[in-house]
């Protein structure tokens, strides 16, 4: 392929390597097509970067589009042979910035018969779907696409109909990615398996006209191979707490909504042709409303349409599996979720796999409540005698009354040297006026945050468990790298996280939290206390955020 790229081979049979010897250098984008009748591709060596082919892989093309993506496997392990159908076949070998490997060599024969139908649905790499929505549809059955891969708006509809999505959110989901008045750059057929369509690490910045729409911002949890794990960790520990309900889905459809070097953590991409009128790159959308995009609305109708009635929320486990695995909260079907077996020869949306009517009510019997239960009276007739229900806070004649006197003062029992603390001087001496003890305010010192080890480089490591794009998660803070090319050096930025402030370029930054200062004895006010009143205590720290019931924001299946 290296001195090959770009050519054109009219063969039956041959082999194809990467050309380079003993390694394969970094930043390469070689191809090379082959013009041969339903080809059959067998690796023969292959020792690319592995880590699930996002650094170093082979891409095989057919009329510019992916139908297999190759890479080193653990154990040294070949891939599967690739067949495929068609006149021509492209290889497309693209590597990154760091770590090179001995390459590839694959074996083609072409002008055998072509392969049989694919079963739907046709890949189960469903962590590819950038819509965790969608990805639950067609993993489970509800969403069946088509021989060639692709589903459609009717289908999408009646899928989001079958699991009692409300019609609002359906409609304008749908609107917002396929072709309709709201949007004329959509298509009419989409391949939910290839909507990421901007890359940052590319320059790509915008979606294709008449391809899938990407929203203006996004959480890049879905934008890879496999949904990131690390990201929606990020996003637990800075938004759950205990159960996801409307304030912490709320929390998390916030967490990315600013851009690169920004305070906080940056989108992980951006689509300008959906930058509304007036937001400006460092705008969230808490701060400039004008900056409200379809990732916030699609977060929100993702809790409106499946969290459980009941408890009106997640919990931890469920919103992680739908996020990471595909897998319906199993209040959506009463049980396990089912998992349907697509028709082979339609596409059309089978019925709701399991009716609502299938689980009967259970009748409660009147009786299981004896009447003797339910009487209003908590003490019993004649079994306390009455004079312990009295009210009166003076104890019985038992008790001296002296006991319960108000004064400070104590009996003269108790040596006079302890009560020196009172504020009534002893009476054997003049008046001594006290002077009042002024607490002066105390600031707490800036707590430093501990520095990640010095192992940050000019990009991503790969072997970050929470890296995406351009993005590090490291030590609560956000370090991004626009430009990752080895000629551009130390134009790397680190934020910290709130509430800890702190930015640095090319370096880690310093998070400190803001001193609060302590508040003084002018400034406290004593509360007044009676000692036969309890003092009533606050229950709630927290004010619950109120969810919006108005008409829903179009929203597109990227997130």
């Amino acid at each position: 392929m290296s001195e090959h790229d770009g050519d054109t081979f009219a063969l039956d049979a041959g082999s194809i390597t990467d050309g380079f010897h003993p390694r394969y250098p970094n930043n390469l984008d070689l191809s090379v097509t082959v013009e041969g009748q339903n080809c059959l591709l067998t690796w023969v060596e292959m020792d690319l970067e592995a880590f699930g082919c996002r650094f170093d892989f082979v891409r095989v093309l057919v009329g510019g589009r992916e139908v297999a993506k190759v890479c080193g496997e653990a154990g040294g392990r070949l891939p599967e042979p690739t067949q495929v159908s068609g006149s021509a076949f492209t290889l497309r070998l693209q590597t990154d910035s760091i770590i090179t490997n001995s390459g590839f060599v694959v074996h083609f024969e072409c002008g055998g018969a072509p392969p049989p139908p694919t079963p739907l649905p046709r890949r189960t790499d469903f962590g590819r779907i950038t819509c965790p929505v969608i990805g639950m549809f067609v993993k489970n059955g509800v969403l069946v696409p088509d021989a060639a891969g692709e589903i459609t708006r009717e289908q999408t509809l009646a899928a989001f109909a079958s699991m009692g999505v409300p019609e609002g959110i359906a409609e304008s989901t749908t609107d917002a990615n396929f072709l309709s008045g709201a949007c004329p750059a959509c298509p009419v057929k989409i391949d939910p398996f290839e909507m990421n369509v901007i890359s940052a690490s590319t320059g790509v910045d915008r979606s294709p006209p008449n391809g899938p729409q990407e929203h203006f911002r996004s959480t890049g949890i879905r934008d890879g191979d496999f949904p990131s794990e690390g990201l929606f960790n990020f996003a637990e520990r800075q938004c759950l707490r205990g159960v996801w309900d409307a304030e912490a889905v709320a929390c998390m459809a916030g967490l990315w909504d600013r851009e690169s070097n920004c305070a906080g953590v940056p989108s992980n991409d951006v689509d300008e042709n959906k930058r509304p009128a007036g937001c400006a790159r460092c705008d969230t959308t808490v701060m400039n409303p004008l900056c409200a995009s379809q990732l916030g609305g699609a977060i929100r109708n993702l809790f409106d349409a499946f969290r459980n009635p009941v408890t009106d929320s997640f919990t931890a486990a469920e919103f992680r599996g739908m996020w990471l695995s595909n897998d319906f909260p199993p209040h959506v079907f009463g049980s396990a979720t089912p998992v349907l077996t697509p028709s082979p020869t339609t596409a059309v949306l089978q019925p709701t796999p399991i009716p609502p009517t299938s689980v009967p009510p259970t009748p409660v019997p009147p009786t299981v409540v004896p009447p003797t239960l339910i009487l209003p009276s908590p003490i019993p007739p004649t079994s306390v005698p009455p004079t312990l229900i009295l009210p009166s806070p003076i104890p019985p004649t038992s008790v001296p009354p002296t006991l319960i006197l108000p004064s400070p003062i104590p009996p003269t029992s108790v040596p006079p040297t302890l009560i020196l603390p009172s504020p009534i001087p002893p009476t054997s001496g003049p008046p001594t006026p006290v002077p009042p003890t002024v607490v002066p305010p105390t600031s707490v010192p800036p707590t430093p945050a501990t520095a990640p080890p010095p192992t940050l480089i000019d990009e991503c490591e790969e072997d970050c468990a929470t890296c995406s794009g351009i993005t590090c998660i490291v030590e609560e803070q956000a370090c991004i790298d626009v430009n990752t090319s080895a000629s551009s050096l130390s134009d790397w930025m680190c934020s910290c996280f709130a509430p800890a402030q702190g930015t640095a370029v090319a370096q880690v930054a310093v998070c400190t939290l803001p001193a609060t200062p302590a508040p003084t004895r002018s400034q406290i006010t004593p509360m007044p206390v009676s000692l036969g009143t309890p003092v009533p205590m606050p229950t709630s720290f927290d004010t619950p955020m109120p969810v919006s019931q108005g008409t829903p924001m179009p929203t597109s299946f990227d997130t």
